[in-house]
């Protein structure tokens, strides 16, 4: 379809790490990436417990976390950046460009 965009999300390859550093500019500067998102894109929510229309409490700002990781990634597979591109292969390249610095802790497997 003219006008689509295919979007493809970067994800930790570690189960508990804090994110250091971010450099997406790379991924930005392709040519058929439209946009890339960090953490950093969005209003961090207020650290408030809320009820939600049925009732149920939550943390959105622990929520929020779960959508694209902040300062630190909670198992392997978290989101860490999304790009949307003109093409699944532009975005593919555009994730291999986007640099990730980790600090990688010992993964928490019990209690």
């Amino acid at each position: 379809m003219a006008g689509l965009l295919h979007g493809k999300i970067l994800r930790s390859p570690h189960a508990h790490a804090r994110i250091v550093s971010i450099d997406v500019s790379r991924a930005e500067a392709h040519p058929d990436v439209w946009a890339v998102a960090t953490s950093g894109d969005f209003v961090t929510p207020v650290d408030r417990i809320r009820a939600d229309v049925d009732g149920i409490q939550s943390n959105f700002r622990y929520l929020s976390n779960n959508v694209l990781a902040g300062d630190k990634v909670l198992y392997v597979g978290h989101a860490i950046a999304a790009v949307a591109a003109a093409s699944p292969h532009a975005a593919e390249q555009a994730l291999s460009l986007i640099e990730v610095e980790y600090e990688v802790f010992e993964a928490v497997i019990g209690i």
